[in-house]
């Protein structure tokens, strides 16, 4: 089975994702835990309010103070984002508070959660055991992943950034680019050196915040404008460092991001 690393899309913070069928096997699966814990109570404050009015004041506040629905949706969600912060943001599981609310603003507008509240609960808990029983990660060969990087530099058409990450653009997109504070909408598949797929969006269109995704991420992201696609190549200095992730991601990995960019917003 393949391990994930989301927003996903493999975000900075480490995040293990989980399968449809199997949690611990699907991508972003402890925001994807905690939203879905979180959901049926506040579900349960929106019933009058249209879900996509729901849905934009939970995640990004109210932009007309008259609205109402938009003013609750914003005050429900600011409840929500500082609950979230206290309960999770020292621990090691990998929570990502803001990318909590965007998920839970996909289940207002009718997705389905991902998990049931007594699996979100499991799976957090075995989230918990899991950080304090992680041992010393796996190191990568100096040399591989060098030569691995050097080889995508040599590629026709490549730039290479000044963090020494390498982009190979298959599409440039249009102008548009992404910037700090920017949502993008990305389908991708990761890769280790050898090949190894540790994440993916299973060919799907993803939201996520463009400021909580790895530093390599985000600057080979930046030279594609929206619609467009490229080859990511990025060392370990701007990817998972020396420690990697235990059990998905070696220290010192270089990692391989096939990515589109479909939207920014």
């Amino acid at each position: 089975m393949i391990q994930r690393i989301g927003v996903a899309i493999a975000l900075w913070v480490w995040v293990l994702s989980a399968h449809a069928q199997i949690a611990h096997e699907r991508i972003d699966s402890v925001n994807e835990a905690v939203a879905s814990s979180l959901y049926p109570m506040i579900a349960s404050q929106f019933s009058s309010i249209p879900g996509d009015v729901a849905a934009k004041g939970f995640i990004a506040g109210a932009t007309d103070s008259t609205a109402v629905g938009y003013a609750k949706a914003a005050i429900i969600g600011d409840s929500a984002l500082d609950w979230i912060n206290k309960e999770f943001g020292r621990t090691e599981i990998g929570v990502v508070p803001q990318r909590v609310i965007a998920i839970i603003a996909g289940y207002l507008q009718g997705k389905t959660p991902v998990f049931t509240e007594n699996e979100a609960g499991a799976y957090i808990s075995e989230q918990f055991v899991r950080s304090l029983n992680s041992g010393i990660t796996d190191k990568a060969d100096a040399g591989v992943e060098g030569a691995f990087l050097a080889k995508a530099a040599d590629t026709p058409g490549a730039i290479v950034l000044p963090d020494s990450v390498v982009v190979v653009m298959v599409k440039s997109g249009t102008k548009q680019t992404p910037t700090s504070g920017s949502t993008v909408s990305v389908v991708y598949e990761a890769l280790l050196s050898n090949g190894t797929v540790f994440d993916t969006t299973e060919n799907a269109a993803i939201n996520i915040s463009f400021d909580s995704l790895a530093p390599g991420l985000r600057s080979g992201l930046m030279q594609l404008g929206k619609g467009g696609s490229a080859d990511i190549y990025i060392p370990a200095s701007a990817g998972y460092g020396s420690e990697g992730y235990p059990g998905v991601i070696p220290g010192g990995a270089a990692l391989l991001y096939k990515i589109r960019l479909i939207d920014i917003k």
